[in-house]
């Protein structure tokens, strides 16, 4: 079974995060208080995510990402001093202090992603969100915003970006 693995050194903030992601139906399958326990839970699963805090005892993040199954994706809970693990293959980062919104999305996406492989857009989904994107861009927005806009959009409303962008169509249809 799909799921998350918590791996916190604080039991009450592991289970506070276990209760965020029950709470929104994401499966939590273990809550684990170092990291080799984390590593022998993974080991028994096909593929997954972890749900990492960012510092612990018996081992570093590199040294928890090189041992990790490839299948599974990390999202490393991180103070700013530890952004250098962002563009890690395989690690997601979300800085704390955390946004719930944020951290649901990010969780989410870790299941959905899997081994690594980004989701691939449909050419539907590339033709929409290009044509939001110029409609945005005739209000005055340079391609960057206008790009930053439908995902900021997309990450607020928990929607894909391709369904934001058929809604700013739909109104400016109106």
């Amino acid at each position: 079974m799909r799921g998350i693995i918590i791996a916190h050194i604080n039991s009450d903030t592991a289970l506070r995060l276990k209760q965020v992601l029950l709470g929104s139906g994401l499966p939590v399958l273990r809550v684990c208080s170092s990291a080799q326990e984390a590593l022998r839970r993974a080991a028994s699963l096909p593929d997954g995510g972890v749900v990492l805090a960012s510092f612990f005892a018996d081992m570093s993040i590199a040294e928890f990402r090189a041992l990790l199954n490839k299948s599974f994706e990390i999202l490393l809970l991180a103070s700013g001093g530890q952004e250098l693990y962002t563009h890690k293959k395989g690690v997601t980062t979300l800085l704390l202090p955390l946004n719930r919104q944020e951290f649901l999305q990010k969780t989410r996406h870790l299941l959905e992603c899997g081994s690594g492989a980004v989701p691939k857009r449909s050419d539907h989904a590339k033709e929409l969100i290009l044509q939001a994107k110029e409609l945005l861009i005739s209000t005055g927005l340079s391609e960057a915003e206008a790009h930053n806009q439908l995902q900021k959009k997309s990450m607020n409303s928990g929607l894909s970006m391709a369904k934001v962008a058929e809604s700013i169509i739909k109104e400016a249809k109106i």
